[in-house]
């Protein structure tokens, strides 16, 4: 008796790591003699960011530097005072196995944050920034997709099944030098630098992807005059990233983490400046192929016995834009607003749910400014927007979702002297992950070479119940669906007719 069994290597995923981890930071700050007292503290703030990582056997590793920055104002002069403090933390964490082609998802932000003026030069600093760690490392599966041989009879339905994930990480530094133009005052100090990452093309060659884009700076800074003024330019980028093994036939995500923005000053200039601007690409690259994966099987002539197992198929993930744009009023009850140095937006704590069947985004949005009042001084509002939003998506095989958010553009109204609005214009993306568990045969033995007994009769006549398929009945009466389908004349897409049918006996 000749019997083949034919089998596919699959990859499923494998969660080895799913936690929080929470750093609290601490600063006893004494403000350098060149800074000028402290008459009002305007805002005070956390900036976390990833900036390495790195998985050892079953350990894994990152490095957090989080930047304190505290926005003051001074009885000597106008200016929005700004000094930053930067500290870097490192954490370990064990994993509950070893990674097998890891794909880490890594997500900072800060939860809170407190600041105590202990005298005119002094602050005390407190806060807690967490950090979501998930980290998926890939399993190796085979499953049954054919056999051949002793009148095997199977049951097949067609899956995409994932054959190969390949997950890239790398830091890229953007450098370029900036000299302001000559209608741009001195730059006496920084009150705010940050970079966005436009993603633009991409392109895949054997085993190399080409990614391009365009980084964009924004930078507020106070002239000699305690003015404030504002510097916008824009680096574009081309990197080439050597990804083993990738070409077209993957399926590619590309996430950008927060970019962080240095400025150097070149020999004690005010004019010239060298800006680096940093950031993580990580690409995820999946290849699916369709198979017809076998869910039962038997046979018409030997005993049979099926190995099964429960297999979670990971389905080809689908990207989810969401395109919010909130407005929130900020009002001063003390000052009258006479001039907006500054608006400015970020999206905070963006989670989702499932509920009913809905799949729904949520979270907030802080929003901002600095503002002068009729004397000049510097004044600091803000105020938290909550939002919520429906995503497109059937919620009843989601396993997990990534969502990144940025703001793409800020603008400000001014409505009166004590009010002022602000839009925020936000992109949302998310990552759907799905998964499909189902019953699949894994291995079947034939029992012997003895045949079964199913000669006393040529034909029978069954009568069918409500909800009976062919594949029931032919397996029960040890025949084949082939021969039930022809001898009732049958379409295959049909369902069984209730009533009367004949079972034809084969060997």
């Amino acid at each position: 008796m000749d019997f083949l069994v034919n089998h596919e290597k699959i990859t499923s995923a494998k969660v080895l790591l799913d936690t929080t981890c929470e750093q609290s930071a601490e600063l006893d700050l004494v403000l350098p003699d060149y800074y000028p007292d402290i008459f009002r503290i305007l805002k005070c703030s956390f900036s976390p960011a990833v900036i390495s990582q790195s998985i050892n056997g079953g350990r894994f590793s990152f490095e957090l530097a989080v930047k304190i920055k505290i926005l003051y104002c001074s009885a000597e002069n106008k200016k929005v005072n700004c000094i930053e403090q930067k500290q870097s933390f490192t954490k370990t964490l064990d994993l509950s196995a070893d990674a097998t082609n890891p794909e880490v998802y890594l997500c900072p932000r800060t939860d809170y944050i407190n600041c105590r003026v202990q005298n005119q030069r002094r602050l005390d600093i407190r806060g807690c920034v967490s950090t979501k760690v998930k980290i998926v490392g890939e399993e190796p599966c085979e499953l049954l997709i054919g056999a051949a041989g002793a009148n095997i009879q199977l049951l097949r339905e067609q899956f995409s099944v994932l054959t190969k994930r390949l997950n890239y990480s790398k830091r890229i530094t953007i450098s370029e030098e900036i000299e302001l133009s000559e209608q741009k005052p001195d730059i006496e100090s920084f009150v705010k630098a940050v970079a966005d990452i436009e993603l633009g093309e991409r392109n895949i060659i054997s085993g190399k992807m080409v990614v391009k884009g365009d980084a964009k700076a924004y930078i507020l800074y106070n002239t000699s005059d305690d003015a404030c003024d504002t510097l916008k330019f824009s680096l574009p980028f081309s990197n080439i990233l050597d990804i083993d093994g990738i070409d077209e036939s993957f399926k590619t995500l590309v996430d950008i983490d927060s970019p962080v923005i240095e400025l150097i000053a070149k020999n004690n200039s005010q004019r010239e400046y060298t800006c680096e601007i940093s950031f993580n690409v990580s690409v995820r690259a999946l290849k699916f192929k369709d198979e017809f994966l076998v869910l039962d099987a038997y046979s018409t002539c030997y005993e049979c016995e099926s190995e099964t197992a429960q297999v979670n198929l990971e389905l080809c993930p689908v990207e989810k834009s969401i395109r919010l744009e909130t407005t929130g009023t900020l009002k001063s009850d003390d000052a009258k607003i006479t001039e907006v140095v500054d608006a400015d937006a970020k999206c905070h704590n963006v989670q989702y749910r499932t509920s009913g069947g809905r799949t729904l985004i949520f979270g907030s949005i802080d929003i901002s400014l600095i503002a002068r009042d009729s004397d000049s001084s510097p004044i600091y509002l803000e105020n938290t927007l909550s939002f919520e939003r429906e995503l497109d998506e059937e919620s009843s095989d989601i396993c997990g979702i990534d969502i990144s958010s940025r703001i793409i553009s800020t603008d400000f109204a001014i409505k009166s002297s004590e009010c002022v609005d602000i839009t925020a214009v936000a992109d949302i993306r998310a990552v759907v992950h799905k998964s499909l568990s189902n019953n699949t045969i894994k291995n079947i033995k034939i029992g012997g070479e003895k045949k079964l007994q199913n000669k006393n009769c040529a034909l029978k006549l069954y009568r069918c119940e409500e909800d009976e398929s062919v594949w029931e009945i032919a397996k029960r009466f040890n025949t084949t669906p082939s021969s039930i389908i022809s001898e009732n004349e049958l379409d295959e897409k049909d369902k069984l007719p209730l009533g009367m049918i004949l079972i034809p006996i084969t060997e």
